[in-house]
């Protein structure tokens, strides 16, 4: 184990807690943080060709790394130790993935990426 990981370890009193598994999240699209509670009022199919659709069209590779970045952010702090992530359209799934094990680059357990010839990692 990493010396990160080793200093990371630490005892916690338990007594009088819940001890809980991770929560599995089956179905997210992290990029599209970036997007939350824009028209969220509206009827899916309108919000989605609406709005969501014609904002989705302008992102860059930039955009779907920071906001899987955020998305990983939200995940830790809730406890979700698994995920099932759907890719924004426009992109390559090595532009979430970058994003996914640089967020969880000190827990080298937390994600598994396919070693590709597509893959950069």
């Amino acid at each position: 184990a990493s010396s990160l990981w080793k200093r990371s370890l630490r005892c916690v009193d338990g007594k009088g807690k819940a001890a809980l598994p991770g929560f599995v999240d089956t179905h997210t699209h992290a990029a599209m943080t970036l997007f939350r509670s824009h028209g969220n009022d509206l009827p899916l199919m309108e919000w989605l060709s609406e709005k969501i659709w014609p904002l989705e069209s302008h992102l860059t590779a930039d955009h779907v790394y920071w906001g899987t970045r955020l998305a990983c952010l939200e995940m830790v702090k809730t406890a979700a130790t698994k995920i099932a992530c759907f890719i924004v359209r426009a992109f390559e799934p090595t532009d979430v993935a970058i994003a996914l094990a640089t967020s969880f680059a000190p827990m080298p357990q937390a994600i598994k990426i396919p070693n590709t010839a597509a893959s950069p990692i």
